[in-house]
């Protein structure tokens, strides 16, 4: 379980992704780009305000590969017009 919270700061909702890999290769900018993520945003509950909002149990049983580690990833879809993005607190 995750627990987030919208820190204000712009208009623009749904701007935060859950994202899951199995095949990253390493803790560099280019091995987490070229790693392949799936987005698991809709499996969890996201913050749609200013309230501390826990996540609920995820189940993501169905995206583990026998023998690899899971690796999880928060992603930051912002855009500038028409309605800012704001930003995100990741409370647990």
């Amino acid at each position: 379980e995750i627990i987030t919270q919208y820190g204000g700061g712009g208009t623009q909702t749904n701007s935060l992704r859950l994202m899951v890999s199995s095949d990253l290769t390493a803790l560099s900018n280019q091995a987490i780009l070229d790693a392949n993520w799936t987005d698991i945003t809709s499996r969890a509950t996201i913050a749609p305000n200013a309230t501390i909002t826990p996540s609920g149990t995820i189940d993501i049983s169905d995206l583990t590969v026998p023998g690899k580690p899971l690796y999880f990833a928060f992603k930051f879809v912002g855009e500038t017009v028409p309605a800012a993005a704001g930003n995100w607190i990741i409370r647990d």
